[in-house]
């Protein structure tokens, strides 16, 4: 009876352990372990002169938006591997780097340190002499303090703004030229002055203005197209897409190039009335040691004077074997 009673206890005793084995390695129906599903955490921290309050907002794998703390440090929580960008914004403030790519794999992550300095306003107006306003100006901002150049662009009212850290600048407005195919006109925006100095020290800098010259005069395009002409021992194919294309001035100066489409045709839009010369690129294929192939036109160029309509060039391509030059 005893024995019967001690085998029993000692298979009620590894039954019970085999039961808690199980279940320390996840078995017997418990919860599944959070390992299967792990998330991270995000840091980081702004320094500078204005580490606290500051926006930091989260994009990417994951959203998220929130505020650095006294101390500048920030944090987000509960990610899942992925790549994200972290962005920092404040008014007045210019933050370096201003947004930068995190990426978390199976561990927290810290971003870089992002460093905050004062901003200020640099603003002004652009109009014409009327006080007109002058919209879509692009108004291009430089400076030695710049890894790239700044642009803004005039709103209906001719405003425009930066903002930027201390340091000594150039605003230099420009706005392309329109041209009414319809009305044959072609206006065309010169500003006064064409650029403006300015210093931001430790106060915004308003009142850069500049006056705008609106010019409008008759244009007219050229155009035309590259004919297939004769080729000269070869039997290469005449190319006629890519062809480039370039308008000359009086003084042969060049104004402008293009290049011809898969027909081979080409255009000069908007073309003010005077002369011009019109001249396509001699160009070859292949080289030396392996015999190219030259390409040429007739004429070389042509001269034309636009007046009162739009006129048409052709130009006519002729291929040949080229030359090498043997070594002595």
């Amino acid at each position: 009876m005893l024995r019967k009673l001690s085998v029993g206890l000692h298979h009620g005793l590894a039954t019970l352990l085999l039961v808690g084995v199980l279940m320390s390695c996840g078995g017997g129906g418990g919860s599944a372990s959070n390992s299967a599903n792990p998330t991270y955490t995000l840091s980081g921290m702004v320094t500078g002169i204005v580490p606290q309050g500051v926006t930091i907002t989260l994009s990417g794998a994951g959203t998220g938006t929130t505020t650095t703390s006294a101390a500048g440090t920030y944090s987000f929580t509960g990610l899942s591997n992925g790549y994200y960008t972290v962005t920092a914004a404040r008014a007045n403030y210019k933050f370096t780097p201003a947004s930068q790519a995190v990426a978390i794999n199976y561990a927290n992550a810290a971003a870089t340190t992002i460093v905050s300095e004062n901003a200020y306003g640099i603003s002004g107006h652009v109009a014409d002499g009327s006080t007109v306003a002058t919209a879509g100006v692009t108004m291009t901002l430089t400076g030695l303090g710049l890894a790239s150049s700044l642009t803004a662009t005039t709103d209906a009212s001719g405003n425009y703004t930066y903002s930027a850290v201390p340091g000594d600048y150039t605003v230099t407005p420009s706005k392309n030229s329109q041209y009414d195919a319809v009305l044959h006109t072609l206006t065309t925006y010169s500003f006064s002055p064409p650029s403006k100095p300015v210093t931001i020290s430790n106060a915004n800098f308003p009142g850069v203005d500049f006056v705008t010259t609106v010019t409008t005069t008759n244009a007219y395009n050229i155009s035309g197209k590259i004919i297939p002409g004769t080729q000269f021992l070869t039997t290469d194919p005449f190319i006629l897409v890519g062809v480039t294309v370039g308008l000359y001035n009086s003084g042969s100066v060049i104004l402008i190039t293009t290049t011809t489409d898969a027909s081979g045709n080409y255009a000069f839009n908007g073309i003010p009335n005077g002369s011009y010369t019109v001249s396509p690129y001699n160009f070859r294929t292949g080289s030396c040691p392996v015999v190219p192939t030259e390409y040429s036109f007739s004429p070389v160029s042509s001269a034309i004077t636009i007046s009162v309509s739009n006129l048409t060039v052709d130009f006519v391509e002729n291929i040949s074997r080229g030359g090498c030059v043997s070594p002595i």
